[in-house]
């Protein structure tokens, strides 16, 4: 993404960015205690975006400004990668009358054997959803399926950036990759809204930024 394109997003409106954060809220979306991550990482906090399917409303919300944000690069299919975004992509898919297709992140040993579950073609344009983004390995293996496929990746998004390099990543390979909203973006708007405790934000935030001089 050009720096005046990332910096369009960043100014992405505020009352968006609110409406996500207390979406996820209402979800139940973000925890806060000792956590070990799948790559085995201790972490002050734990997002499960999962559980907006179980939210109809707070999808729908979290579900327009997605789907704002992919339309921009006028998609022929987007790309869920499961299992995280496909419901969110569903939705999004549903409202913006733009065709679905799921990234097949295991090879599968039977039937037909395609990179991805539903129809395309060679040469589409399409844009990848997923839910989260911390060092970009799913939408890295999602990017390769995409080539292997012969597809054109227009667009890159994923609800919340974890701020640990994974976005930078994909913009020094010169992708079109954004986050609705970073970790900072969600406590500023829960410690303002009074849902969080002043020491619960500054454990997160200093958290976020020793991750980010790792």
């Amino acid at each position: 993404m050009r720096r005046k394109e990332r910096k369009e997003m960043n100014e992405l409106d505020m009352t968006g960015r609110q409406a996500i954060a207390m979406a996820l809220h209402a979800a139940g979306c973000m925890r806060f205690g000792d956590f070990t991550l799948a790559s085995g990482q201790k972490s002050p906090y734990y997002l499960d975006l999962r559980r907006l399917q179980s939210f109809p409303d707070e999808l729908w919300t979290v579900s327009g400004v997605m789907m704002q944000a992919c339309m921009e690069s006028d998609p022929d299919r987007l790309i869920a990668i499961p299992h995280g975004a496909t419901p969110l992509t569903s939705v999004v898919a549903v409202r913006s009358g733009i065709g679905m297709i799921t990234a097949r992140m295991e090879p599968k040993d039977h039937g037909i054997r395609e990179p991805f579950d539903g129809d395309y073609a060679e040469d589409m344009r399409v844009c990848i959803i997923d839910d989260l983004i911390t060092t970009g390995g799913s939408k890295k293996k999602a990017l390769n399926l995409a080539l292997e496929a012969r597809l054109k990746v227009v667009g890159i998004w994923v609800v919340v950036d974890r701020e640990q390099g994974g976005l930078r990543e994909l913009w020094s390979d010169h992708y079109n990759a954004g986050a609705l909203l970073t970790v900072t973006d969600l406590i500023d708007v829960y410690r303002k809204a009074g849902v969080i405790s002043n020491e619960q934000y500054d454990i997160v935030s200093n958290y976020v930024q020793s991750q980010q001089s790792a």
